[in-house]
């Protein structure tokens, strides 16, 4: 026997060809020598470009700047709900759904992370970014499908989509340093529309939290710490 966690979705469909990053995902030029790396200052008005966008991210997680002998910069974005909860630091926000205690703490993301089992060796790879399913249903019929396009999964409850998922590709180069992840990027999203309706219904808070993670390795300096930074914006 066994019991596998309760979703509103069933299984996804594989062989998916790549999309386009967000269109408010930042992309950063190469940076020369002695130039510095993004700033927390930098982080929040990226956070800020994204809020502010027609597509709402609910989980998004790939590169900004990929340079194996100088820059790579990784950034992570994810909705969430809080509901009586005492943690306003989103660096620990990002620890407590990393460690699967978000729900004892009362934080809430709209998307979650799922492994399906049907996925093979290549789509491993979008895995390790992250395949999302919505964590909500919002429907106008008692149905939940699942439907796969070219280039994207879209979650319906009933008529109403709840959600999509996409890849892009940043570089077909297959090598990444440990510390950030590989050169894929998967996203989840929903209209503003939607999430309007959405916030209309239910009587909670909402915030974009976004991790960025920089490994500066110019000069071939294997010294340098990881520099992560971290912000947090209500929406």
């Amino acid at each position: 026997m066994y019991a596998s966690e309760v979703l509103p979705f069933g299984s996804v469909a594989i062989n998916l060809s790549p999309s386009d990053p967000p269109e408010s995902w930042p992309k950063l030029s190469n940076l020369e020598k002695g130039e510095p790396v993004p700033s927390q200052g930098e982080l929040d008005q990226y956070l800020f470009h994204i809020a502010n966008s027609d597509e709402i991210l609910l989980h998004a997680d790939g590169p900004i700047l990929r340079n194996h002998t100088g820059v790579c910069i990784d950034l992570k974005v994810i909705l969430v709900t809080l509901q009586d909860s005492e943690i306003d630091d989103p660096e620990v926000m990002f620890e407590s759904i990393g460690h699967v205690r978000n729900t004892d703490d009362g934080i809430f993301p709209l998307a979650k992370w799922t492994w399906p089992s049907s996925f093979g060796r290549w789509e491993i790879d979008w895995v390790s970014r992250g395949y999302f399913q919505p964590t909500y249903c919002a429907a106008d019929l008692p149905i939940n499908s699942v439907t796969q396009n070219e280039s994207s999964v879209e979650y319906f409850g009933g008529n109403i989509c709840n959600g999509v998922w996409r890849y892009w590709v940043d570089q077909w180069y297959p090598v990444h340093r440990k510390e950030v992840g590989n050169s894929l990027g998967t996203y989840m999203t929903v209209s503003k529309d939607f999430f309007n309706e959405l916030k209309d219904q239910v009587d909670t808070n909402f915030y974009l939290i976004a991790e960025m993670t920089c490994v500066d390795r110019r000069e071939f300096n294997p010294d340098k710490e990881v520099i992560k930074s971290y912000s947090i914006l209500p929406v």
